[in-house]
């Protein structure tokens, strides 16, 4: 029986160390998992934290521009909407001059340039309709001849134009003419108008 109870002693040994074993490798492991796991969490915060201020950093960088690029709109809407207005005027004033006793001036220039500029040997004016004014056709002659040194016959066409002001010089075979309408004109001068108007009212600013 001694020898029995020796085997169960040994066993009992063996087992206690053994689980002594298990239980301090088990507790090796926990502690290194742990270790492990605050390595990773402290990784993922110092991300977290690093990419949050990214984000932050980005999104008032969006707002700096957002703002920034509004207030060139806000600049541009301002200047585009006086530029408009000093046109707008500019043509009221156009206008206010047709049937006035300058007008037949204006339109006299108007048929010499169109006249000087087609340079052919007969030319008619039409003139819009509802519009009483008209020119003379040996001034505008004279002044065609004045121009480019040769004469040019010039007569009034019974044909009307639906036109606010000015008027249209073509050669008599119709293949070509000139559109001095008002309208035509300024549509042809706008741009060269509007930076015009943008040089003496802003031509001092810093370009935005």
């Amino acid at each position: 029986m001694e020898g029995v109870e020796n085997i169960i002693d040994i066993i009992k040994a063996k087992t206690t160390q053994q689980t002594d074993k298990i239980v301090a490798d088990a507790n090796a492991y926990k502690n290194e998992r742990i270790k492990r796991a605050k390595e990773q969490a402290k990784t993922i915060v110092e991300k977290a934290t690093s990419r949050a201020e990214n984000e932050t950093h980005l999104e008032v960088s969006k707002y700096q521009a957002g703002a920034i690029l509004k207030h060139k709109y806000m600049i541009l809407n301002t200047k585009e909407s006086i530029m408009k207005e000093v046109l707008d005027s500019a043509w009221d004033q156009a206008m206010k001059k047709v049937g006035k006793a300058d007008y037949k001036v204006i339109l006299t220039r108007l048929a010499v340039y169109g006249g000087a500029t087609l340079n052919v040997d007969e030319i008619e004016i039409l003139l819009p309709d509802g519009i009483k004014s008209t020119v003379d056709e040996e001034e505008v002659a004279k002044g065609i001849e004045e121009r480019i040194g040769k004469k040019t016959k010039v007569k009034m066409s019974k044909e009307k134009i639906r036109a606010s002001g000015g008027l249209i010089v073509r050669a008599t075979d119709g293949t070509k003419w000139v559109d001095n309408t008002f309208e035509a004109r300024r549509e042809r001068r706008e741009e060269d108008i509007r930076d015009m108007i943008a040089s003496v009212l802003f031509g001092k600013e810093e370009k935005s």
